[in-house]
C-alpha cells in the first residue's frame, strides 16, 4: 500500500493504525523531531513528549 499523501489520508491512515494496534507502524509516522502535547494531562502523566523515541516508549503497552 503506497503511503498516504493528504493529510487526511494521513489522518485516516493513522487511525486505522491504532485501531489494528499496530504500534510499531504508527510511530513510524513520526518525525524523528516530532512532538506530542496533552494540554490537560492529570497529574503524574507526561504533558509534552519530545521525539519520536519518547512516543514510540509512552505507546509501548497500548492497549494494555
Amino acid at each position: 500500500m503506497p503511503a498516504p499523501t493528504s493529510p487526511a489520508d494521513l489522518f485516516r491512515h493513522s487511525l486505522r493504525l491504532l485501531l489494528d494496534k499496530d504500534i510499531p507502524a504508527w510511530v513510524a509516522l513520526w518525525a524523528e523531531d516530532g512532538v506530542m502535547e496533552f494540554p490537560f494531562a492529570p497529574d503524574g502523566w507526561p504533558r509534552r513528549l519530545e521525539g519520536q523515541e519518547a512516543v514510540a516508549a509512552y505507546m509501548r503497552h497500548y492497549p494494555d
